[in-house]
């Protein structure tokens, strides 16, 4: 039977206690240069890269933790850094979509024309663009879309509408389902 001194004994003179030695220096070259020049590669794709099997590449990778040390830091550096320009190119998004909000406004208060009347829909589909875009940059699979017919429609039916204009037939059925409406 073995004691327990023993047993503790042999575990100690194993592979994992003498730790990681003989590394070739090329390849830690290689492996550092690799992690410097991208500090967010899979160690799949380094160990590809680099010509080892992973279960090499992590015994390397031990014996380098400064390094992979360093490279953590700077890959949240880069990642801090890439989540700072997100966020600014969707602030820049949302102001141009209020500055284009602000022009179909600005718009609507016209006469309405023809023109005036394809530049408020095409502004909605521009709208629609920005819109999509902002859903995307904040991460959104399948953003909310605005349907501009349905908008052109409940902008029409939000208009205003004189009674005297109407045809005598339409002002006809105008009278009919007011009478309908009111309760006898």
């Amino acid at each position: 039977m073995q004691t327990v001194a023993g047993h503790a004994a042999r575990k100690t003179s194993g592979r994992y206690a003498r730790g990681v030695k003989n590394l070739d220096p090329a390849l830690v070259d290689r492996i550092r240069a690799a992690l410097t020049a991208d500090p967010s590669i899979a160690k799949a794709e380094l160990a590809r890269q680099i010509g080892v099997s992973r279960s090499t590449l992590s015994y390397y990778l031990r014996a380098l933790p400064e390094q992979v040390q360093a490279v953590a830091a700077r890959k949240e550096e880069v990642q801090n850094s890439l989540a700072n320009s997100h966020l600014e190119l969707l602030t820049k998004v949302s102001a141009a979509g209020e500055q284009i909000e602000q022009v179909i406004a600005e718009l609507r208060t016209l006469p309405t024309t023809p023109a005036t009347a394809s530049a408020v829909f095409r502004g909605y589909a521009v709208l629609e663009r920005y819109h999509r875009l902002s859903g995307e940059l904040l991460g959104e699979i399948a953003p909310p879309t605005t349907n501009v017919y349905l908008m052109k429609v409940e902008a029409m039916l939000s208009a205003q509408v004189n009674p005297a204009s109407l045809s005598p037939e339409l002002r006809a059925a105008l009278d009919e389902a007011q009478r309908n409406e009111q309760p006898h």
